[in-house]
C-alpha cells in the first residue's frame, strides 16, 4: 500500500512540477512579446530625454475623439510650449478610448518607466461606471469573503496555464444566435459608411444621423452603423431604442466586442447589475469561443461586487494611489476635470481638500461657450480641446513649472 501511496505521491508532485515549469516559461514569453500602448504617443525619441517631458494620461477625451491628432489638447499644448519655450518640452498623449481610472492605475509604473515624465496630467474617471476590465471595485464589495474570493479569483484567472487549458478545452463553436451575415461591400457602400462615420465625427444633428443610419441598415444591415446606432440613442437618453439596435447587431454578429457593447453600455450605464451579469451568463460561449474567458470572469467579478457606492470609493481610491506614485517619484501632477459636467468634479474637489492636489476644473469654463466648444455627444470640438490647451498652459504658468 505504502509503494502505491508514494508513486500516486511522486507522479503528482511530477504534474505540479510540471505545471509550475510550463507556467514560468509561459510568463517568460508573454514579457517578451507583450505589447503595452496603443494610444496616440506610444514611443520615445532619443532627443527626448534632453527635453522636459509632459505626460498626458486619460480616456478619450485626452486622445481627442473626433478631432486629428494636431488638434487634440496635448498636441496643441505642444505648439504652445513650442512657440515661446522651443525645443525646450516634449507632450506625450497616452490617452485612449474606454480606459477607466483602476486601468491608469495599473499601467502607471509602466508609463512612468518609459516616458520618464517631469510632469503628469490627468483626466480620468468618466468611464468608471461602465468600464468592467481591470477595475478593482471588488476592494469596496459589501462582504469581506465576496472581496477576497473575488481577488482570488482574478489572481487565478491571471496564470498563463489556466488560459491555454481554457482554450484547448473550453472551445466552442456555438455561434449563439448569429446568422449568416454575408454583405458585398462594393465601393458606393463602403462610402456610404465612411461618410456617415465622418458626420457622426462632427458636430451636427443627432436626430439627422440617426434617420440616416437607420434608413442604411433598413437595406444594408452593417454591424458598425447599428453599434453607432445604439449609442446615438444612448446619447439621448433613449435606452429602449439603444437596447433594440444592440440587439440587432447581436442578430448579426454575435461576437464579444458586441456582447460587451450591449451590458456595459446598457446595463451598467443604468446601474442594473443583476441584469448584466444575467446577460453575461448568457453568452458564455461566445467568450470561450473566442478565446476571452478571463475577459468574461474579470466582468462577473465586476457585476458581482459592485455596489452603490464602490463606483466613488475606486475612483478616489485610485487617485490617491496615482498622486502617492508620483509624489515619490518627485513627479508634479495635476487632475483635470472633464469639460462637461461629470461626477468627477466631488471626487476631485475631496482629492483637493484632502491632498492639496492641483486640480484643473474645466467645466465652467467651457460650458460658456459650449456651443462652439461641444459637439452633441459631449465631446470637445477642435476649438474646446484649444480651449482646454490655453487653461492647462496658463496653469503650468502660473505653478512656474515651465519656464
Amino acid at each position: 500500500m505504502k509503494k502505491y501511496f508514494l508513486k500516486i505521491l511522486l507522479a503528482l508532485v511530477g504534474i505540479i512540477s510540471a505545471l509550475i515549469f510550463i507556467e514560468v516559461t509561459l510568463q517568460i514569453i508573454s514579457l517578451i512579446t507583450e505589447k503595452t500602448e496603443y494610444s496616440r504617443t506610444s514611443y520615445v525619441e532619443p532627443d527626448d530625454l534632453k527635453r522636459k517631458r509632459i505626460l498626458c494620461i486619460g480616456d478619450s477625451m485626452t486622445y481627442g475623439s473626433g478631432v486629428e491628432f494636431y488638434e487634440t489638447y496635448p498636441a496643441v499644448l505642444q505648439k504652445f510650449l513650442n512657440n515661446i519655450y522651443p525645443g525646450k518640452y516634449v507632450v506625450y498623449n497616452i490617452g485612449h478610448h474606454g480606459v477607466s481610472s483602476s486601468m491608469v492605475l495599473n499601467d502607471l509604473e509602466k508609463n512612468i518607466k518609459k516616458y520618464k515624465p517631469d510632469i503628469v496630467l490627468i483626466m480620468i474617471g468618466s468611464c468608471d461606471n461602465f468600464i468592467l476590465e481591470k477595475s478593482n471595485s471588488y476592494l469596496f464589495a459589501d462582504s469581506t469573503i465576496q472581496r477576497y474570493l473575488t481577488i482570488l479569483n482574478i489572481n487565478f484567472n491571471k496564470l498563463k496555464i489556466v488560459k491555454l487549458f481554457s482554450v484547448f478545452f473550453l472551445h466552442d463553436n456555438d455561434q449563439i444566435g448569429s446568422k449568416n451575415s454575408f454583405i458585398e461591400h462594393d465601393k458606393s457602400y463602403s462610402l456610404q459608411i465612411e461618410l456617415w462615420t465622418q458626420k457622426c465625427n462632427k458636430k451636427l444633428n443627432p436626430e439627422e444621423l440617426i434617420r440616416e443610419g437607420e434608413d442604411f441598415v433598413k437595406i444594408h444591415p452593417n454591424v458598425e452603423m447599428l453599434h453607432q446606432i445604439a449609442f446615438l440613442y444612448q446619447q439621448k437618453g433613449d435606452f429602449e431604442k439603444s437596447f433594440i439596435y444592440f440587439n440587432k447587431a447581436l442578430d448579426i454578429e454575435c461576437s464579444v466586442r458586441t456582447v460587451q457593447f450591449l451590458i456595459e453600455g446598457q446595463y451598467i450605464r443604468q446601474k442594473d447589475y443583476k441584469t448584466a451579469l444575467a446577460v453575461l451568463e448568457k453568452y458564455k460561449k461566445v467568450f470561450i469561443r473566442e478565446k476571452k474567458l478571463d475577459l468574461f470572469l474579470e466582468m462577473k467579478s465586476f457585476c458581482s461586487s459592485i455596489n452603490e457606492n464602490s463606483e466613488s470609493k475606486t475612483l478616489l481610491y485610485n487617485y490617491y494611489k496615482m498622486y502617492s506614485i508620483l509624489k515619490k517619484k518627485k513627479i508634479k501632477i495635476i487632475f483635470l476635470g472633464y469639460p462637461q459636467y461629470d461626477k468627477t468634479e466631488n471626487e476631485l474637489a475631496v482629492v483637493k481638500q484632502n491632498l492639496n492636489a492641483e486640480v484643473l476644473f474645466l467645466f465652467a469654463d467651457i460650458v460658456k461657450d459650449k456651443d462652439i466648444l461641444l459637439r452633441y455627444d459631449g465631446y470637445c470640438t477642435k476649438y474646446g480641446y484649444e480651449k482646454i490647451a490655453k487653461m492647462v498652459f496658463a496653469r503650468l504658468q502660473s505653478l512656474k513649472w515651465i519656464e
